[in-house]
């Protein structure tokens, strides 16, 4: 299983660098491979980090389209101040034994463990051949950090792919810390108008876990 995701410079932001090295620390032992999007950070640096140069707030396409070239069951991007438990791994089982092709989550409050009001969805789990048709498809306006682009694929999901794509927001495994300072500074240029943005449903498989059986249901 391979983590993509793009960090802010912690040059730039005290909160966001605590932040995402505390998110770093729970991804370490969970996937085989890490890249960053952007520069190198030491802070962010192990031995199973790479950093790829790109512009700050790279386009979803861009981190689509690598994530398709991975050789592994599942590329993850995910936004790097997400904190994730060891239930997160027996996800990634359940839905590799079952032929998922991808799944997604809502996140819950690092404090509270509540979910968040916004319904923001900040782990997408796909088959690198998955992750290839959504580079076809996503408007190129689409970037990490921004709005928007987090319906646009869970419509696209629900769509494309019917009963092998699956939620997991039962199973509390995501954790997003309270910031601030949210810069999105291409927001303007979002402007998704297709059939996808209008298909934001439920879907109908949902992945569950049995902590004895690790059933899927």
């Amino acid at each position: 299983m391979i983590a993509i995701s793009s960090h802010r410079p912690h040059s730039k932001s005290d909160e966001y660098a605590k932040n995402q090295i505390r998110a770093k620390a729970s991804w370490d032992h969970l996937f085989d491979r890490i890249y960053y999007f952007g520069e190198y950070e030491a802070e962010l640096a192990s031995d199973n980090t790479q950093f790829i140069h790109s512009q700050p707030w790279p386009s979803i396409r861009e981190m689509a389209e690598f994530a398709a070239e991975q050789d592994t069951d599942y590329s993850v991007i995910i936004n790097a101040d997400i904190f994730l438990t060891d239930k997160f791994a027996d996800i990634v089982r359940v839905m590799n034994r079952t032929d998922m092709y991808g799944a997604t989550t809502r996140r819950r409050d690092l404090d509270t463990g509540e979910l968040g009001e916004d319904r923001g969805r900040d782990v997408w789990v796909l088959r690198p051949a998955w992750w290839k048709r959504v580079a076809k498809k996503v408007p190129r306006s689409c970037r990490i950090g921004h709005n928007q682009w987090d319906t646009w694929m869970f419509g696209f999901m629900r769509y494309e792919a019917g009963y092998k794509f699956g939620e997991f927001t039962n199973v509390p495994c995501v954790f997003h810390p309270k910031h601030d300072g949210r810069d999105q500074p291409f927001v303007g240029e979002v402007n998704i108008k297709d059939k996808y943005e209008n298909f934001y449903k439920q879907p109908d498989t949902i992945i569950t876990i049995d902590p004895l059986k690790q059933t899927f249901a």
